[in-house]
């Protein structure tokens, strides 16, 4: 058996995190926010190096473009931004576009998953990209890219039809970084984040394990609440696993058998 614990600030830490209106950030957000998390920022692509993710989304989302072949037919829009910047472009959308628009298509700052290094804009290259709402079809290399991404542990984020349940608009070029086999999971059930969330939280709640059999092993996800100080976290410890903070004061323990 291995014991782990962790400090209760590292709730709003990890790729599972859920950041929306409703659970913003915590105030040092951007930046700051990742090094309180000990996370890196990595350029996605050396010929991009103004878009950066976490270093694990990074490289997963490279791992996809290579499977696809994609560079020369879709690319990295818009990743990591800082508090000021998402302030900034808040404030423009508002001046541009005023604020039906902005409230749809651009989160509020400390609201928006792009400061937290796990979400990313994709685009189709064309020779004119609108930087907000760019060209990403249910059709040729950006459908293949969409129906590819779960296997890399990605999520189309604010899908066509769950606006009411995400409070953004539908945005089929950003996609969000959950790993695995959050992902597939969610991607299989039809779910957005929120819902996920909610899911494991009732299958999970006094302490029980949602198992899952996924082809050649086992899952079995937990979750607990962070205590005021320190959450002691206790696993097998002979096999894979994963801790994610989920932005709501608890943590989603993910274990792998076979």
């Amino acid at each position: 058996m291995l014991k782990l614990k962790l400090s209760s600030a590292k709730s709003c830490c990890g790729t599972l995190i859920l950041v929306n209106q409703q659970h913003p950030l915590p105030d040092n957000a951007g930046q700051l926010h990742l090094d309180k998390c000990a996370e890196k920022l990595v350029q996605v692509m050396p010929k991009l190096p103004q878009v950066q993710m976490q270093r694990i989304a990074a490289c997963e989302l490279m791992r996809l473009l290579n499977h696809l072949h994609a560079e020369q037919q879709i690319q990295p829009l818009s990743g990591f931004r800082s508090h000021q910047e998402q302030q900034e472009l808040y404030a423009s959308a508002l001046a541009e576009h005023g604020e039906d628009f902005t409230k749809k298509y651009v989160a509020l700052p400390g609201c928006s998953e792009h400061e937290t290094g796990l979400a990313i804009d994709m685009a189709l290259i064309l020779p004119q990209i609108d930087p907000l709402t760019p060209a990403f079809p249910y059709e040729g290399i950006c459908q293949q890219f969409r129906e590819a991404a779960a296997n890399y542990g990605f999520i189309e984020r604010y899908p066509e039809g769950k606006e009411n349940i995400t409070g953004i608009g539908h945005e089929p070029w950003h996609f969000r970084y959950v790993g695995s086999p959050h992902a597939a999971l969610i991607n299989e059930q039809g779910l957005v984040l929120e819902e996920y969330m909610e899911l494991l939280h009732l299958a999970t709640s006094g302490g029980k394990i949602f198992s899952l059999p996924l082809p050649g092993k086992k899952v079995q996800i937990s979750y607990i609440p962070a205590t005021d100080n320190e959450t002691i976290i206790q696993l097998r410890g002979n096999t894979p696993y994963s801790i994610s903070g989920d932005n709501m004061g608890g943590f989603i323990i993910t274990e792998w058998e076979g």
